[in-house]
Order: structure tokens, then sequence, then C-alpha cells
């Protein structure tokens, strides 16, 4: 798996997350968990720390609530 970040200079952000075929079953599999337990979270997390400097350290995933307020949306 590999991130990257883009600096729109904007003050907005974009990410781009590369995952190979072993990466998309873990993702589906943590997914389906979330689905099933709205108590559970997961995360994304670099491996590179001690190799490069700055980029993503971290994404956690957890189900929202009926009261969050959205501000993403999903789109292929």
């Amino acid at each position: 798996m590999k991130s990257s970040i883009e600096d729109f200079g904007t003050g907005w952000y974009g990410m781009t997350i590369q995952l190979g075929k072993d990466d998309i079953d873990k993702l589906i599999e943590c997914l389906q968990l979330l689905k099933q337990d709205e108590g559970f979270h997961f995360h994304m997390f670099s491996t590179a720390f001690e190799t490069e400097i700055g980029g993503i350290a971290d994404i956690e995933f957890s189900q929202s609530s009926s009261k969050d307020t959205s501000n993403m949306d999903i789109g292929g």
C-alpha cells in the first residue's frame, strides 16, 4: 500500500492511496466488520516513519452516527 498527499495551495489537500490486491481484501474485511459492529474501528497507518519525512501518519475508520454531519462522499 502506498499513500501520498497533494497540496492544492488553497487550504485543501488531496490524498491518494494505492492498494495491492491483498490490501483490498483486508480493507473489505475491515469494512464488513465496521458495518456489523458500530463500536468497531480500524486504522490505515504509515510504515515509513523512519525512511520518509512527512506524509500520512494515520487514517482512522469508524461508523458515524445519525447525528453526525457529513462533509464527504464516495464516488468512482
